[in-house]
């Protein structure tokens, strides 16, 4: 069973990559050089550092509207 979870936490980071590569503006490809292929490495790195950036301000919005009456009822 654990063999099965660690396989799908694989193929979900796969395809989370792979819907930031394809949901980035523009050609996250077009500074590829075939012959540097650790810049490659470099275009995922700051896809999945703009995906998780933009991720956890949406958590951070949410947590703000979920706790906003609470923190008005605390004040009081």
């Amino acid at each position: 069973m654990r063999y099965v979870i660690l396989v799908c936490l694989i193929a979900f980071g796969l395809g989370l990559i792979t819907f930031g590569l394809a949901a980035a503006p523009g050609d996250p490809l077009a500074s590829f050089d075939p012959h540097y292929p650790a810049t490659l490495l470099l275009n995922i790195d700051n896809q999945l550092r703009a995906f998780g950036a933009a991720g956890s301000e949406l958590v951070r919005e949410l947590v703000n509207e979920v706790t906003a009456p609470y923190r008005e009822r605390l004040r009081h």
